[in-house]
C-alpha cells in the first residue's frame, strides 16, 4: 500500500474529508471497491464523486446517486449509466427534478410510460423529452392540437404523419411556426393547393409551393398570384412547356419573365436532346 492509499483509508475510517487524501487522478487509478464507493457516496466534491462512479462501474451506486447526489450534475452522469428499464421507468415518473425525468424518459422503452409522461407530467420539458420518442400516431396528434405549451406542441407536429391533422395546424396556424412545421410535412394536395391559393402572406403560400404537385393549381399561381416570387416558384415546377412560354411573354415581373425564358429554353433544349439520342 503506497502512502496515497493509506492517507485516503486513514481519512475513511476516523470520517474525515476524503478529498484531502485523494484526487482526481489517483482515482483513475484505484482499484479498491470500498475506497471507490466511499468516495462516491461521501465526499464533498461532486467532481470527485463521479469520478468514482465511473470508476466503481457499479449499478446500484448509479441508482444511488440518482436518488440522493446533492449535485443534479452527478444524477445525470450516473443516469446515463443506468439500463435496467424498470429503475429507468420509476425515475421518469418518480424523480423530483424534471431535468433528470427527461433524461429518464428518453430511455425508456416501455411505450405506456412514455405516454404517461406525454400527457401528465406537469414540466414542459419532460413531455418534449417524451413526445420526441413517442410512436402513438393518435396521441402525438392530441397533443399537437391540445397541449399547453408551444414548443410541445411543435415538437409533436415534426412527429405527426397524419395528413387531416398536419392540415388543420397547417391552415389554422399558418403565421405560427408550428404551422410551418407542419406544411413541410404536409404533402396532401387538396391541403396544399389550398394553402397555396390563400394563404395569408406570400411566404406561407411560397413555402406551400414545395410539395405542391398539382400542375393545375400550380398554372393559376403562376399567373395569378400577386407575389412575383410565388409566381416564379410555381413557374419552376412547372412541366407545360406551352405556358412556361406564355408567361415568359406576358408577366408583369421582369424577373418572372426572365425565369420563364430560362426554364421554357432547358426544357427545350432537353426535349431536343431526347428526340435526338
Amino acid at each position: 500500500m503506497n502512502y496515497k492509499q493509506f492517507s485516503l483509508l486513514a481519512a475513511t475510517a476516523f470520517g474525515l474529508n476524503t478529498a484531502a487524501a485523494v484526487t482526481l487522478e489517483e482515482i483513475a487509478a484505484m482499484s479498491d471497491p470500498a475506497a471507490l464507493r466511499e468516495i462516491a457516496t461521501g465526499d464533498d466534491d461532486a467532481n470527485l464523486r463521479r469520478a468514482a462512479l465511473a470508476k466503481a462501474d457499479e449499478p446500484a451506486l448509479y441508482i444511488r446517486a440518482v436518488d440522493n447526489d446533492p449535485s443534479e450534475e452527478v444524477q445525470e452522469f450516473a443516469l446515463t449509466r443506468i439500463d435496467d428499464q424498470t429503475q429507468l421507468e420509476r425515475i421518469a415518473t418518480t424523480h423530483e427534478s424534471d431535468e433528470i425525468r427527461a433524461i429518464a424518459v428518453s430511455k425508456v422503452e416501455k411505450q405506456e410510460i412514455i405516454v404517461q409522461a406525454a400527457l401528465e407530467d406537469d414540466e414542459e420539458f419532460v413531455r418534449e423529452s417524451a413526445v420526441d420518442v413517442l410512436e402513438d400516431q393518435k396521441i402525438l396528434a392530441r397533443i399537437a392540437l391540445e397541449d399547453e405549451s408551444e414548443d410541445v406542441r411543435e415538437v409533436a407536429t415534426a412527429r405527426l404523419e397524419d395528413q387531416a391533422v398536419l392540415a388543420q395546424i397547417a391552415i389554422e396556424h399558418q403565421q405560427e411556426e408550428i404551422g410551418e412545421i407542419a406544411l413541410a410535412r404536409l404533402t396532401d394536395q387538396a391541403a396544399l393547393r389550398k394553402i397555396a391559393t390563400g394563404g395569408a402572406t406570400g411566404f406561407i403560400r411560397l413555402n406551400a409551393l414545395q410539395n405542391l404537385t398539382d400542375q393545375a393549381a400550380l398554372a393559376a399561381i403562376a399567373q395569378h398570384d400577386p407575389s412575383e416570387h410565388v409566381r416564379k416558384t410555381a413557374v419552376e415546377r412547372l412541366t407545360d412547356v406551352r405556358l412556361i412560354t406564355e408567361i415568359a411573354s406576358n408577366d408583369k415581373s421582369a424577373y418572372v419573365r426572365n425565369v420563364a425564358s430560362t426554364v421554357a429554353a432547358h426544357m427545350q433544349v432537353g426535349a431536343v436532346g431526347s428526340v435526338t439520342e
